[in-house]
């Protein structure tokens, strides 16, 4: 494949590449009876400081996308950032375009002086772990609980 893998930063112009973003982790996460939100609110999300979308295209398609959030700590003054999603069209998987995507994540972190870049995976997610590791990334042993909201 002779195509460069470009990978940007969306902005409030960047909704329907947004709405793409979404079908795509609906594919890829099996989302079931996903419903897209509206345009308006999909907008007001892109408008956030603290909210990033990422898109990686090739020959003109948005083939992954990764979102992350700028969360400000209170024990530092350095940011820290999360990855929420990342996720590549399985067509398009093992292409450089997930690297491609934490890199330009990682360069974000760096000039706005994050301490540090994460993510969660699940355990069993053999392919995640995998692509985790050889982007740089590296294990810690930790639990994640999850709660509903409180009736």
């Amino acid at each position: 494949m002779n195509s460069e893998i470009s990978v940007r930063f969306l902005d409030e112009g960047g909704l329907a590449a947004f709405q793409s973003v979404l079908r795509i982790f609906e594919h890829v996460f099996e989302w079931e009876d996903f419903t897209m939100p509206s345009g308006d609110y999909l907008l007001a999300q892109l408008r956030q400081q603290h909210f990033h979308v990422l898109v990686a295209e090739l020959d003109g398609n948005v083939t992954g996308a990764l979102t992350a959030f700028t969360l400000q700590m209170y024990s530092s003054q350095q940011p820290t950032v999360y990855i929420y999603d990342l996720g590549v069209m399985p067509d398009y998987q093992r292409r450089g375009i997930g690297r491609a995507l934490m890199v330009e994540l990682r360069r974000y972190a760096a000039r706005i002086g994050a301490a540090d870049v994460y993510v969660q995976a699940d355990r069993e997610d053999a392919h995640a772990l995998e692509f985790y590791r050889s982007a740089g990334g590296y294990a810690t042993d930790v639990v994640h609980f999850t709660f509903a909201p409180a009736p």
